[in-house]
């Protein structure tokens, strides 16, 4: 059985500044990109990726952590979830 944040819209949105110590319960269902650069996000198994992004790119999956580490983005961040 699906968990509600799976299934239902995205109408939950919030402000993100990356940071290794911050964990999304529920996870983050999209990280939207105000900015090109690099960021490092952590599933919801704990696994990190890097990924290179760019201007109103919008990555989606299950996100518990936007990290600092590893990261050199600098604009603006919105989850959804």
């Amino acid at each position: 059985m699906a968990l509600p944040w799976e299934t239902s819209p995205r109408d939950n949105h919030l402000n993100i500044t990356p940071n290794d110590g911050v964990t999304f319960t529920p996870p983050l269902a999209a990280v939207v990109c105000g900015a090109s650069g690099v960021l490092v996000l952590t599933d919801n198994h704990g696994v990190d990726a890097t990924y290179t992004v760019v201007t109103g790119q919008a990555i989606v999956g299950q996100f518990t952590k936007v990290k600092a580490s590893g990261s050199s983005y600098t604009g603006n961040l919105v989850g959804q979830y």
